[in-house]
């Protein structure tokens, strides 16, 4: 039980680092996921305006950085994802939200890399997404 609850507290967090790192480099992000309180401490679900998700995905790929706009439930599914809606975010803001899902195996410096390339993503992603 202690292994669980310092697993826990790790993942909880390094998504605590990677919420503040997003925010750090990309400053109109949404958080859809609550900070604290019942959650999983993993999944972090962002909206970055005027974006498309599967660009932003492409994207973040060609960078080696894994995400993805829903659960392994919904994979392969081109629509916004259900949970969004449901929570009251329009189309367009669902279609542009990523969950980001981080386990024991991640690391700080993943996310430091992730913050040195978001900038240029989200960039280039709201470039496409303006045609």
């Amino acid at each position: 039980m202690r292994d669980m609850e310092s697993n826990y507290q790790k993942i909880f967090a390094l998504r605590a680092k990677l919420i503040a790192t997003i925010q750090g480099q990309v400053s109109d992000v949404r958080l859809n996921s609550p900070l604290e309180g019942e959650i999983l401490p993993g999944i972090a679900n962002i909206e970055f305006p005027s974006t498309e998700s599967d660009s932003m995905l492409l994207l973040f790929d060609a960078e080696g950085i894994a995400c993805s706009t829903g659960s392994a439930c919904s994979a392969g599914v081109q629509e916004a994802s259900h949970v969004l809606l449901a929570m009251g975010r329009s189309q367009t803001q669902a279609r542009s939200s990523l969950r980001f899902s981080l386990g024991i195996s991640n690391t700080e410096s993943e996310i430091e890399y992730l913050g040195a390339c978001i900038r240029r993503v989200i960039d280039r992603a709201r470039d496409a997404y303006r045609g």
